[in-house]
């Protein structure tokens, strides 16, 4: 059995001391003694989708909330209805309740502001700081289509026409009552025309006091031409003509629904019983700028040689240069603990501890290539958290919205490779490749009895192109007012792969400003 963190610190190890790879040799994360750096970096990352498990393809996210015809089993909160409703229509092959379809968008949008500060402790080592401020917003559209439904709503047992046609049939069973009674007296419990009139009373009785409660409980009825209205009529014009045989006068129209099920009492008797304002929003809230889990960094050099140090020991010149750096970081839980992991996991983590390891480096091939990259091992602690844990078979079910757990991230391990094309002696462009990979969270019920989500987000790996547009000024200064060594970057991401368990489809886009002061 392999341990892919564990085994990956060797390989962090010897990537750092024998192979040259991060890009931007103008410094990396060491600054010189007595220097600072001061770093400003905003991104904006975007997940709308998930790579499903085991094949591999795009999904939307939250498309267990997208359903092509809701029933029962996706709403069980109008299980109880459609028992009435199926048994009204006589049970057996009775049609089923559909509701409608639901479609929509779910996105994840994430923007991030990165402060940072670092100091040059000698000229392989420095150590700094960066807090992030984090605004999370969850982009939420559902919308409702009562396409396809047999339902609509409910007339209401107050309705004239619905008390109407109860107190006309009420009539009529009591006259067909008294006209049983007077013929069985004469004739005899055992005669069949006796015992069928017996058998006819009991069956409308069931019928009209279920149709009864059904009218004043239920906001939903069966819809007027549609299959499970045509059944339910259909039984109650049986009853009618046997009653009427009997010199009854029942009414003949039974009163359905005639407006369809719409947005609002979709919104009411299902999505709002299972997600409270507690649950997943039905609107998109206006998000809050949070503080992030703030970091503290130590970084050195592993390797530093410059093409003119490697051709003064050659006797030639080379124009090979290549750099290496180790970085360590501690991060607090300073940061809000993420609900919505199990419903729109993300490769970040925070709020809780952690360290990662990182080993950085870059070779100078030639004159405008370099080739530059990254591999890096992360573990976290566990805390307590109120997680987000629906089912994604019935989405809809009331009491599944929130979950008292402690949950416990999965390590990770990243890894990337960027080669750049230098476009002059400051400006550069750069396209590579990056994979993540990340185990199992777990998480544990707080109490005995406690609920475990049912959709954890489980071992998954990602991988990701990226395209980034350097610009370094390391020796004169870009503009007069700011007399100092300068760099700024752009870079655009695209996740192209996933495999695991939910590993999300994301895209970014990142941006930053370096100065470094004192030199």
């Amino acid at each position: 059995m392999t341990h892919p963190l564990r085994d990956t610190l060797l390989f962090i190890l010897l990537l750092g001391v024998g192979c040259p790879v991060r890009a931007q040799l103008e410094g990396g994360p060491v600054v010189p003694r007595g220097t600072i750096l001061l770093q400003f970096t905003p991104s904006l990352q975007v997940v709308d989708g998930l790579y499903a498990k085991g094949t591999g393809e795009k999904t939307p996210l939250g498309s267990q909330f997208f359903i092509g015809e809701l029933g029962s089993v996706q709403t069980p909160t109008l299980a109880a209805a459609e028992t009435r409703f199926r048994e009204l229509a006589g049970g057996g092959g009775a049609p089923s309740l559909r509701l409608g379809k639901t479609t929509g968008r779910l996105s994840l949008e994430e923007t991030v502001v990165r402060w940072g500060a670092s100091y040059g402790l000698s000229d392989r080592v420095a150590a700094g700081v960066t807090v992030p401020f984090i605004k999370r917003r969850m982009d939420t559209i559902l919308r409702y289509s009562p396409d396809g439904t047999n339902v609509g709503l409910s007339p209401g047992i107050w309705a004239g026409t619905v008390s109407d046609f109860l107190a006309q049939a009420s009539s009529a069973l009591v006259h067909t009552r008294g006209a049983v009674d007077r013929f069985c007296t004469s004739s005899g419990e055992g005669n069949a025309t006796c015992q069928s009139g017996r058998n006819l009373i009991a069956e409308a009785e069931g019928f009209l006091a279920l149709l009864g409660t059904s009218y004043r409980d239920d906001r939903a009825f069966p819809l007027s031409g549609t299959d499970l209205g045509a059944a339910i009529t259909g039984r109650w014009s049986i009853l009618a003509s046997g009653l009427g045989a009997w010199n009854a006068h029942p009414p003949a129209n039974l009163p359905l629904a005639t407006t369809p099920v719409t947005d609002a009492f979709f919104r009411e008797s299902v999505v709002i019983p299972a997600w409270p304002i507690a649950g997943l929003p039905l609107t998109t809230p206006e998000p809050l700028w949070d503080l992030g889990d703030i970091e503290l960094h130590a970084a050195a050099r592993l390797m530093d040689r410059e093409a003119s140090d490697v051709g003064a020991r050659a006797g030639s010149p080379s124009s090979l240069s290549f750099r290496s750096d180790v970085v360590g970081t501690l991060r607090f839980p300073t940061g809000a603990a993420d609900s919505l992991r199990t419903l729109a996991p993300s490769t970040s983590v925070r709020g809780v501890w952690g360290v990662d390891i990182r080993i950085e480096a870059e070779a100078l091939l030639r004159e405008h290539l370099s080739i530059g990259g990254f591999v890096e091992g992360g573990w976290n602690g566990d805390r307590e958290l109120d997680l987000l844990s629906p089912d994604p078979s019935q989405p809809f079910t009331p009491g599944q919205t929130r979950a008292r757990v402690r949950w416990s991230p999965g390590g990770h391990l990243r890894m990337g490779i960027l080669p750049r094309l230098r476009l002059g002696p400051a400006l550069s462009l750069g396209a590579g490749w990056h994979l993540f990979h990340q185990e199992a969270d777990t998480f544990a019920a707080t109490v005995p009895t406690g609920l475990i989500p049912s959709s954890p987000a489980g071992s998954r790996t990602a991988q990701s192109i990226a395209l980034e547009l350097r610009y370094v000024a390391r020796t004169s200064p870009v503009v007069e007012l700011a007399p100092f060594p300068f760099e700024t970057f752009f870079r655009l991401s695209q996740s192209i792969a996933g495999s695991g368990s939910a590993a999300p489809v994301e895209r970014q886009v990142e941006g930053g400003v370096s100065l470094l002061l004192g030199r």
